[in-house]
């Protein structure tokens, strides 16, 4: 039987990658739940929990320092006293001396145990790990509500991130000191009379000027073309441009017709 004749064709010409397009939105609609002022309370909320965060990670420094203040101390006075300890018992130490040693161990060693007192009933540890916990569950919070603010997608993020509040003031029982409150609304103060706080966004305001409509942008890419790039721009509300990159010839006759056009006018 007469062999038919076969067409090698390429591949990538019938690939379905051939021919790619690409949808962008010119303009990002937010979703119709996202009101006014729903915008305004999250921007009131920042500044919330930008507070909360800055008075928590204050407090726990705070009561860091005081931790350290009663411990060293306590520490230092526990070594003494073991030196002096050893001391007393040592014969190269004359008798009166070693009397003397013996009440500086027992005078050392009543401090101390009264320093140890002190910062346990304080409970500095506690205070330190509640307020630090408190401070980075807060940045968690604030980094959730600016990437809400930029791109809304939960209906129900008020509802979720009020109880979340409530669960982080539940488990820290401790007070922050009130000097650091007076101190954060100082900050705040001084910053608006240099005038270094930003005021409102009012984003919303120009978010609300856009029309919605399904402005968007096709991009086609054809990868049949073999040298240079050939793509088609366009839009649903007017005509495609031809957007063309082959050697420069376009760019030529566009200057030829320039040219032309130039002298038909004179």
């Amino acid at each position: 039987m007469p062999k038919e004749n076969s067409i090698s064709v390429p591949v990538s010409n019938y690939s379905s990658e051939s021919s790619i397009s690409r949808v962008f939105q010119e303009k990002y609609i937010y979703p119709k739940w996202f009101t006014k002022q729903k915008y305004k309370f999250y921007e009131k909320l920042e500044d919330r929990l930008k507070k909360l965060r800055y008075v928590h990670s204050r407090s726990a420094e705070h009561y860091e320092k005081m931790n350290i203040y009663v411990f060293g101390p306590s520490i230092t006075i526990t070594a003494l006293s073991g030196i002096a300890s050893f001391l007393s018992t040592s014969d190269f130490i004359d008798p009166g001396a070693r009397n003397g040693l013996g009440v500086t161990v027992g005078v050392l060693a009543s401090i101390s145990s009264m320093l140890q007192a002190i910062a346990s009933a304080s409970k500095y540890h506690a205070k330190i790990e509640s307020h630090r916990s408190a401070a980075e569950q807060f940045n968690s919070l604030l980094t959730r509500l600016r990437f809400e603010m930029e791109l809304p997608n939960e209906e129900n993020f008020t509802d979720e991130i009020e109880k979340q509040i409530l669960e982080i003031k539940n488990k820290c029982n401790f007070f922050s000191p009130q000097f650091i409150i007076d101190e954060y609304q100082k900050r705040q103060h001084d910053k608006r009379i240099r005038g270094e706080k930003r005021g409102s966004k009012n984003k919303f305001r120009e978010l609300s000027e856009l029309r919605f409509e399904n402005d968007s942008t096709v991009v086609e890419i054809n990868e049949e073309v073999t040298e240079g790039l050939s793509m088609n721009i366009g839009s649903s509300g007017s005509s495609g441009d031809k957007v063309s990159d082959q050697s420069g010839l376009d760019e030529s006759e566009n200057d030829n017709s320039t040219g032309n056009d130039n002298a038909s006018v004179v």
